[in-house]
């Protein structure tokens, strides 16, 4: 029956990709198929994985087929469940989003029933690449995700910089692609199997140590690649503002964490892992999240800046996962579950509150047509319940008590606190240098989500041109089918916050076969797990009760009560402008010292025309200096390479069928060798 429900949901998924390209329905009409269908479809998945977590036991099956597909075979376990339990419901709630995200475009011959179509295929690669159980399905699922997400990217291709950043993207893609083919190649060569439960052998054998060495740093780059891990981060930046919103919250919301799912299936082959291989882990997380917060708080873009912050939070994930192979490295089971446990319980929370933001961001754009923060600013008056829904999502990220963000990173911080009590001075030294980086982090996370918040809704709007179109429609607020999965998000992001102890309920299967624990242990670490959770309910709970008392106790007294405000003398000052507001890059200017350290920033100013100029312009443009000093120099050399061969490029086509017959040849020589 579960195989018949797991099938059933690719078919309906099908379904919807199919039916807006064959029949001919107004575009409107072709995103409701397309959502109804899927949302079938992924509530199939959500049974299937909803029921491998509550009971822990894996699902295997395979598709026969004649050769040479031999390789369509299926296993889902705790943690290949947590995953496809997260892309189906981030994906359900992203199809009802594009229903009303899309109207703009509908009649306007942008081809939605292939944007539709290849939706689908990114929605079916992701679930394929998390179920798959040999190498081969993998590498063609995770290359069917990257060639969908990358036509998906290019929606609004009439524009340059969109085709630069998904041409950006695809070759990025491809790079990861080599690395998992190499990892793959060694692993299946020593363990003379493509299955990955195979693989496990390689990581046992003494003998075999130095390729498993090799294997796991190829994977991990393939994977890094994928998840944005420093210094593999310089495509979401590009990407995430080109793509359509709903694409992008599912490619940072979900479709970036496969390669944190990846990473936790190799760990999962490795039995003890080494000292130095979790605190290279750690280290390289701690790095990412800390310069990609920096390089966020410096954007002016507010997509661009949220793709950064998808970076950071990645970094978060990572320190945890670090956290969790240190306890399996001195075989201490508290802190590993700890330690996996934050990690799940954060990527879950990212995967709500990220996409909410991004989707907020898609509300703005597209009300308000623009994405710089710079222009905006007072939106609040305008779009109240899009305010209201992306101030929560902001208190979730930031990592505010009561809210999501916070659950996540205080189990992190847990492991890192019982990892001082290994009576090791290594145990010591990294946990005292996480706590004071992760607090960094979060510090400078809040800021910078009061910055986007604060700039981008409150105060005065900056633009005349917007200041003038908001004035004839006062209500900027979008359709139903918009709010109403960004309530759901919201929503979630309270729950989650408030009751985090359910949370990690939902993910203690995939956490014990990551730590392999026996019953026992596992009761005991998840009992204490659970009993600190259950003190953040109960100190969430008593702080949103005395305050919501202390407001009614304020509103009981000045009930018949006419309160006035006296404005004091302030030097004659009445009320400010536009122009006399914090802009973006004003309000962190106290941090420019140490962002300098890590981003390259040109100042541009033009110059003022004429005797009497209106204004004086000043424009600040931050450089990510990987991409600036590495990537840029590296595709210069590479263009020149290739122009030394640009002659053969002759545009004859006898000479195209010539090089056809030389290549033959070759290839029938070395045979016969």
């Amino acid at each position: 029956m579960d195989k018949l429900v797991f099938y059933s949901g690719f078919i309906f998924i099908f379904l919807g990709m199919v039916f807006p390209v064959f029949f001919k329905v107004k575009d409107e009409m072709k995103t409701r198929l397309f959502a109804v269908f899927t949302i079938i479809g992924l509530c199939c998945f959500l049974t299937v994985s909803g029921k491998v977590l509550m009971t822990g036991e894996p699902l295997n099956f395979a598709i026969k087929v004649q050769p040479p597909v031999f390789f369509l075979n299926f296993s889902i376990d705790a943690l290949s469940a947590v995953f496809i339990f997260v892309i189906s419901a981030v994906s359900i709630l992203t199809s009802i989003y594009s229903i009303g995200y899309l109207k703009p475009y509908c009649g306007q011959d942008k081809h939605l029933a292939s944007h539709l179509f290849f939706f689908g295929i990114l929605i079916i690669s992701m679930i394929t690449v998390t179920v798959s159980a040999n190498y081969m399905m993998f590498l063609v699922s995770w290359e069917l995700m990257s060639l969908s997400s990358f036509l998906l990217v290019i929606f609004e291709n009439e524009k340059e910089e969109t085709i630069s950043a998904g041409i950006n993207y695809l070759i990025t893609m491809h790079i990861s692609l080599i690395f998992l083919i190499i990892g793959f190649f060694i692993l299946s060569v020593f363990s003379k199997s493509m299955n990955f439960w195979d693989f496990e052998k390689v990581f046992k054998n003494p003998e075999l140590k130095k390729y498993s060495i090799a294997a796991f740093a190829f994977l991990f780059t393939g994977f890094g690649i994928k998840a944005g891990v420093f210094p593999f981060h310089s495509w979401l930046p590009k990407a995430h503002p080109a793509a359509p919103s709903h694409i992008s919250a599912i490619m940072s919301g979900v479709m970036i964490k496969t390669g944190i799912y990846g990473i936790l299936r190799v760990i999962s082959f490795i039995e003890v892992p080494s000292k130095l291989f979790a605190a290279s882990i750690l280290a390289l997380a701690l790095i990412t999240a800390l310069i990609s917060v920096l390089y966020a708080l410096s954007q002016t873009d507010i997509k661009k800046m949220l793709a950064y912050s998808s970076v950071e939070n990645i970094g978060i994930i990572l320190i945890g996962v670090g956290f969790g192979t240190i306890g399996l490295s001195y075989k201490n089971s508290l802190i590993a579950a700890l330690g996996f446990s934050g990690a799940l319980m954060h990527l879950i929370n990212h995967s709500v509150f990220k996409t909410l933001l991004f989707f907020g961001a898609g509300t703005v754009y597209q009300k308000f047509h623009s994405k710089n923060m710079e222009l905006l600013g007072g939106l609040v008056k305008f779009a109240p319940y899009t305010a209201a829904l992306f101030l929560i999502g902001c208190l979730g990220i930031s990592g505010i008590p009561a809210f999501s963000g916070f659950a996540g990173e205080f189990v992190i911080y847990l492991s890192m606190i019982k990892s001082v009590s290994l009576h090791s001075k290594f145990g010591l030294i990294i946990s005292v240098l996480s706590i004071a980086g992760l607090a960094l982090i979060g510090a400078i996370c809040l800021f910078c989500f009061i910055k986007l918040y604060s700039i981008v809704f409150l105060g005065n709007i900056r633009n005349k041109k917007i200041e003038e179109s908001l004035r004839k429609n006062q209500n900027m607020d979008p359709d139903l089918s918009m709010i109403i999965p960004m309530f759901v998000l919201s929503a979630l992001i309270i729950l989650s916050g408030l009751f985090p102890n359910y949370l990690i309920h939902f993910i203690s299967n995939c956490v014990n076969l990551l730590i392999r624990s026996n019953n026992s242990e596992s009761s005991l670490n998840f009992n204490y797990i659970i009993y600190m959770a259950s003190l953040i309910s109960y100190s969430s709970l008593i702080f949103i009760t005395v305050f919501i008392i202390i407001i009614l106790i304020r509103r009981l007294l000045l009930k018949n009560r006419k309160v006035v405000y006296f404005k004091t003398w302030d030097c004659g000052y009445q009320s400010g402008n536009n122009r006399m507001q914090y802009t973006g890059s004003s309000f962190i200017r106290p941090f420019w010292n140490i962002i300098k350290m890590f981003v390259k920033i040109d100042y541009y100013r033009i110059t003022p025309e004429g005797t009497y100029p209106k204004s004086l312009d000043f424009k600040i443009e931050v450089k990510d200096f990987i991409e600036e000093y590495i990537i840029i120099p590296l595709s210069e050399t590479v263009k020149k390479i290739l122009n030394l061969f640009a002659w053969m490029q002759s545009g004859n086509a006898q000479s195209y069928i010539l090089y056809g017959i030389v290549f033959i040849i070759i290839i029938l020589i070395s045979i016969m060798i």
